[in-house]
């Protein structure tokens, strides 16, 4: 598929041990490797195993948590799990804004909005960060700042010292990151209404290993 001018190439897999050498396959002709997670069931076994097959494959990684617009799906609690099990280096891109019990959209932590989901035209309408959201919004975001300053000696000094880090510089952290292991990104979604995949494929554009 082209997107916003890059021509992307999708190798899809199950993750199940009885496709172990599909993926495998996989791994070795792909740049980089999106492990998808289930919003209710979290880490699973072929989770593991496509970590550990990108892993031996020396490409990156990003985890996509889907299914987060299932009323018993768990992101924050997945997205801490795979945080606690993989370390810093893991790297939220954007959450999801539930009210209630309800997803009604998500932010986007770089650009540091909203994208609230509109039923009656079916399109996103951005919008600011509501204040109700704000100290969920700041906790993630200070995370994706965390995980960019690792990236080099200029961002670890303005982090520590509280100064802005701008969209560009955390955009080049971001693919630099991606690039070299320091970042595992992670995004959200709901895979059949397309919610979240506009942002995984602008990342992917803007990011992942370039030709």
């Amino acid at each position: 598929m082209l997107w916003n001018g890059t021509k992307i190439n999708i190798l899809d897999t199950p993750g199940f041990f009885d496709f172990e050498a599909e993926a495998r396959q996989c791994v070795r002709a792909a740049d980089a490797a999106i492990i998808v997670v289930d919003g209710k069931s979290g880490i699973q076994v072929g989770s593991e195993l496509a970590w550990n097959l990108a892993t031996e494959a020396g490409i990156p990684k990003a985890f996509f948590i889907n299914r987060f617009d299932d009323g018993e799906a768990r992101f924050y609690k997945v997205f801490g799990a795979i945080r606690e099990k993989y370390g810093l280096t893991v790297c939220p891109i954007q959450i999801p804004i539930i009210d209630g019990d309800t997803v009604i959209g998500f932010a986007k932590l770089v650009d540091m909005c909203v994208y609230t989901f509109e039923k009656q035209t079916g399109e996103y309408v951005r919008s600011s960060v509501p204040e109700k959201f704000s100290d969920m919004f700041n906790e993630y975001h200070n995370m994706l700042l965390e995980a960019i300053a690792q990236t080099s000696d200029d961002l670890m000094d303005k982090f520590f010292n509280e100064q802005p880090i701008s969209r560009d510089e955390a955009l080049e952290a971001i693919h630099q990151g991606i690039i070299s292991g320091d970042i595992i990104p992670v995004f959200c979604g709901a895979a059949i209404k397309n919610w979240g995949i506009k942002t995984l494929l602008d990342t992917i554009a803007e990011s992942f290993p370039r030709p």
